[in-house]
């Protein structure tokens, strides 16, 4: 499963990450965020566990990238966490500053499976009648 992240770096203002490396990401929150600040976190652990479609506030992506951008200094976090988070913040902080919301969504929309999407539109493509598969004239 992808996730594509709104106001990302590429040139459709989209950031596309694995569902597993956002997953993985999570634990390494939990470990990093200290414990009185790990209520505030929740929303954020909760959303990196269980990626899907969201939508967060403009208030409430400030507030995440602040978290990530910790989680990405840590010392201890991998390069690799670290610079998912680092883009993570990054994309949350621009939806914040340009006071819009931030969103998840699901890439490619139909599921996992690219080419799942073009066999369900091609299962429900109607055919003038006397076309064959192809568009040519049974007969």
């Amino acid at each position: 499963m992808m996730i594509a992240v709104s106001h990302g770096a590429d040139f459709f203002g989209l950031d596309h990450y694995q569902g597993a490396v956002l997953t993985a990401l999570a634990a390494r929150v939990s470990a990093t965020i200290p414990l009185d600040q790990r209520l505030a976190a929740t929303p954020l652990i909760k959303a990196l566990e269980t990626p899907a479609d969201r939508q967060f506030t403009p208030s409430e992506a400030a507030q995440l990238s602040e978290q990530l951008l910790h989680v990405s200094r840590d010392p201890l976090t991998r390069a690799g966490d670290a610079a998912t988070a680092r883009a993570l913040a990054d994309a949350a902080a621009r939806a914040a500053s340009d006071r819009e919301p931030w969103h998840w969504t699901l890439d490619p929309p139909y599921g996992a499976d690219p080419g799942s999407f073009f066999r369900e539109t091609a299962s429900r493509a109607v055919r003038a009648p006397g076309m064959d598969d192809h568009g040519d004239t049974a007969g």
